[in-house]
């Protein structure tokens, strides 16, 4: 079965990009775990993207979300992260919602943006369920509600939700070999997505692309040893898979200071203040008080 969450995305400006040293020279370069191999025992319990009445096309949103949870995972275990620093089982509902996901999908990029921005609620908050059985049941509440979008603030609050293009090779200029070392290089640093086509048939237990069939899914990479190791959101959960990946995006985090966390606060309520300040404006000239 063919499925249509990913659509590819050109690389912007403000991108950071593996290589750039933007996120380094932001973050510091944490490599956690050193090789690039061991993430399998740090990821989540397998969900599908789909249920029996609906596919909501968030691949984009569902997989980022299983690598941030894997990177959680790895730094609570490391007790770089308290248990309520973060969600273990993110709200898929919750993110698909506010980057308004579409009919065709969503670009990875864009999504993970979108994720940072928001931040995320646990799934028994605004779960994905059998009771969810059309397209609008499952992007509802929208517009998101302010209780859901405080809950994503507070559940966030003290996390730096990371995130740089490993490459973007939407004009075919990079070969495979270099697109492997350089995912290699990046599982050092996090958990890595991917682009591919899904899925065919597996041949001699590798799920490979034919000529000519483009990228259509976007799913969680968690390790490589000659062939691409896959942790997907469609049965079976873990694949191996030989394919020219498309785009690539690492995915990692870390614990804000205290510092920083004081800093938004003060930012976040100076912000709060002046927005009273401009609704008690607009309502003074409704009212004609203004000019009196």
């Amino acid at each position: 079965m063919k499925h249509t969450g990913y659509k590819p995305e050109p690389t912007a400006p403000d991108h950071y990009f593996l290589g750039s040293k933007k996120l380094t020279e932001r973050y510091g370069a944490v490599i956690l775990m050193p090789g690039g191999h061991g993430w399998k025992q740090y990821l989540p319990a397998p969900e599908d993207q789909s249920n029996r009445y609906i596919e909501p096309e968030d691949c984009t949103i569902a997989n980022a979300l299983k690598a941030w949870e894997t990177v959680a995972n790895k730094l609570k275990a490391d007790g770089v992260l308290k248990d309520t620093d973060f969600p273990k089982n993110c709200s898929e509902r919750f993110n698909a919602i506010c980057a308004n996901i579409g009919p065709e999908g969503g670009s990875p990029f864009t999504s993970a943006n979108s994720i940072a921005s928001n931040g995320v609620i646990p799934e028994n908050v605004l779960p994905f369920d059998d009771k969810i059985r059309t397209w609008d049941e499952f992007y509802h509440p929208k517009p998101m509600t302010d209780d859901f979008k405080k809950l994503a603030e507070d559940c966030t609050k003290y996390i730096n939700l990371q995130r740089e293009w490993v490459f973007n090779d939407v004009s075919g200029q990079i070969t495979m070999s270099e697109k492997l070392e350089k995912i290699q290089a990046a599982l050092e640093r996090g958990v890595v997505c991917v682009s591919v086509y899904a899925w065919n048939d597996p041949v001699n237990g590798l799920y490979e692309k034919s000529l000519g069939q483009s990228d259509c899914h976007w799913t969680l990479m968690y390790d490589q040893d000659g062939v691409s190791k896959i942790f997907d959101t469609y049965a079976p959960y873990y694949k191996d898979v030989f394919q020219d990946f498309q785009s690539a995006i690492l995915y990692t985090m870390s614990r804000k200071t205290d510092e920083e966390v004081s800093r938004e606060n003060t930012l976040i309520g100076l912000y709060q203040k002046l927005i009273g300040l401009l609704q008690q404006m607009i309502d003074l000239i409704k009212t004609g008080a203004w000019i009196r």
